[in-house]
């Protein structure tokens, strides 16, 4: 959008003197023509007139874009450069006044600035924020201005992106690796202060870079561990999400099974402990296997059968539940 202003007077009709040069629609120019001091203008922009315009693109909407241009425009409005010499008065044809319409543009100590605004929007397992301060914006009475200061914010929504997930279930006593939360708009600029939010899970702590956050450890702990992590910048933007870790065990792991009888059926049943997310699969590590005649029910956890050898028998036995 572009505003095409007479030198030294700021734009005033905005639906007659308008040009659209947004993303979404055709590039056009809106042009009247009018008298300004014995001139008839035509939309020529000749060093006889000021331009005060702005170029936008939103991913938003239409009409987003050209708030933002609005935006830009009124801040040229509220300052207009020095103008050039006056040009000569020519006489004027249908018009009474030779030296054009009497007008008395305001002046840019008389525009209204925003009060505070804030946007948010929600996020797959959190939101977004930002915030315009008060007098960021010029506007021609007070809502003008806060409206262009809420378009400001929702672009910037538009920019920042939601924070990315990462594997929330974990085995106990077992490293989750390395696993990374940033903004998962790539083209953003990220400059972040990250901080968690009530309390990670024993074992686990986070590190962070001004682009990203990194979560490692053991947990030490089984259990449902609930806790968020926040993004924000000194620009007022904050992103935020919320997570559940769930972190299980083998109740009876750490147990000897009890003992079997050649020839003697068999039968006895592992216990998944501390959180997790149903079905659970029970599977033997590679490499390990079961006393002869004796098998693993991969959904239920039972080791059954009729034993045929006797002796002592070592074997893992690896719990995965649908979260991990």
């Amino acid at each position: 959008m572009q505003r095409l202003c007479p030198v030294n007077n700021p734009c005033l009709d905005d639906a007659s003197s308008l040009g659209n040069f947004t993303s979404e629609n055709p590039d056009s120019l809106l042009f009247r023509s009018f008298y300004f001091k014995g001139q008839v203008w035509d939309g020529d922009l000749s060093g006889n007139w000021n331009s005060c315009h702005g170029l936008c693109t939103s991913s938003v909407s239409q009409e987003d874009a050209d708030q933002c241009a609005a935006n830009n425009s009124a801040i040229c409005e509220a300052n207009p450069p020095i103008p050039p010499a006056p040009p000569p008065n020519i006489d004027p044809p249908r018009h009474v006044n030779p030296n054009g319409p009497i007008q008395t543009p305001p002046s840019p100590t008389t525009l209204a600035i925003n009060s505070a605004q804030s946007c948010s929007e929600s996020c797959e397992c959190g939101g977004k924020s930002s915030s315009v301060p008060a007098g960021y914006n010029y506007g021609h009475n007070q809502a003008d201005a806060d409206i262009r200061a809420q378009s400001i914010c929702h672009q910037r929504l538009a920019t920042l992106g939601c924070l990315t997930p990462f594997p929330t279930a974990a085995c106990l006593g077992v490293d989750i690796g390395t696993h990374y939360v940033t903004s998962d708009n790539f083209f953003s600029v990220i400059n972040y202060v990250w901080t968690v939010v009530g309390s990670l899970p024993p074992g686990i702590s986070m590190a962070s870079t001004p682009t990203q956050a990194i979560i490692t450890g053991t947990p030490t702990a089984s259990g449902s561990f609930s806790f968020g992590i926040q993004a924000s910048d000194a620009n007022g933007n904050v992103l935020w999400c919320y997570y559940t870790f769930h972190v299980m065990e083998i109740a009876t792991g750490t147990l000897d099974l009890p003992d079997g009888a050649s020839g003697t059926p068999y039968s006895t049943t592992l216990a998944a402990g501390g959180s997790y997310v149903l079905p659970l699969s029970w599977q033997l590590e590679a490499g390990s296997s079961l006393p002869d005649g004796l098998t693993l029910d991969e959904t239920t956890g039972e080791i059954s059968g009729t034993p045929t050898t006797d002796g002592n028998y070592i074997f893992t036995i690896v719990l995965q539940d649908s979260a991990t």
